[in-house]
């Protein structure tokens, strides 16, 4: 009797040592199922990846009414309506709207990192650019503009021909962002929108590039309060650097 008692305790020890197995044998081919998914996750993610390439296909993206590089949210309309951009066109928009949300931003410090190395940045109060009477600045002045309150003479009004006798913050409210010229504007590559003087920008460099950021007029006197910003960019070891930042409205 105590020998078929031992025997049926042992056969007993067995099955659960058996059944003990057969689990963890069980959980290991759960893990390599796990394994097998995340590796199709994987594989899945390289697809999306593929998938969301339409910033890799500009001809689409000019479709979709898409522009690289612009910041999100920032809007306008191509002068003349229905023209186009080319690559090239793009590119130096681009900059120069970087710049733009800089000097809205008034991050003297990142802006002067795009001043042109050696010929600085001219700012000219309106649209012919007086080179002899005109502020220059080199790329470290530029970057200490947020500490500047030295008061210059940056020109002279159009019709009463006083001296612009203004300190930089004073100039920058009057003479860069007296509109938000980020709110929905015209823009032209290489265009002069709208001007009522002489167009001598290539003046601040050869080879000079600009885009202008024009804000029409409104109301009884549009002819008269409208106002746009020029920013010329001219190359440099291979790439463009800010030179000047024009001012235009209608003068007398």
């Amino acid at each position: 009797m105590k020998k078929l008692t031992f025997v049926l305790v042992l056969l007993l020890v067995v099955t659960l040592i058996a059944s003990c197995d057969v689990e963890e044998n069980g959980s290991d081919d759960d893990g390599a199922g796990l394994g097998d998914i995340s590796a199709g996750d994987s594989t899945e993610g390289d697809g999306a990846g593929d998938g969301n390439g339409d910033s890799a296909n500009p001809e689409k993206d000019q479709a979709d009414g898409k522009t690289d590089g612009l910041p999100e949210g920032f809007s306008y309309a191509i002068w003349p309506e229905g023209a186009t951009l080319s690559a090239s066109e793009e590119y130096i928009l681009n900059l120069a709207v970087s710049t733009l949300f800089l000097l809205k931003n008034e991050d003297w410090g990142a802006l002067g990192a795009m001043v042109h190395p050696e010929q600085g940045l001219t700012f000219s109060p309106f649209g012919y650019v007086d080179k002899d009477a005109a502020i220059r600045l080199g790329a470290g002045d530029v970057k200490a503009l947020g500490f500047d309150e030295e008061v210059r003479i940056w020109g002279i009004f159009e019709g009463s021909g006083d001296p612009i006798e203004y300190t930089f913050v004073e100039y920058y409210e009057r003479f860069i962002f007296n509109r938000d010229f980020t709110k929905e504007p015209q823009v032209a590559v290489d265009r002069i929108i709208r001007t009522t003087m002489m167009d001598n920008l290539e003046i601040l460099g050869n080879g000079a590039s600009f885009a202008e950021f024009h804000m029409p007029g409104s109301g009884p006197e549009e002819d008269f309060n409208w106002a746009s910003l020029r920013l010329v960019l001219a190359p440099y070891d291979g790439d463009l650097y800010l030179v000047g930042i024009v001012h235009d409205e209608w003068t007398p």
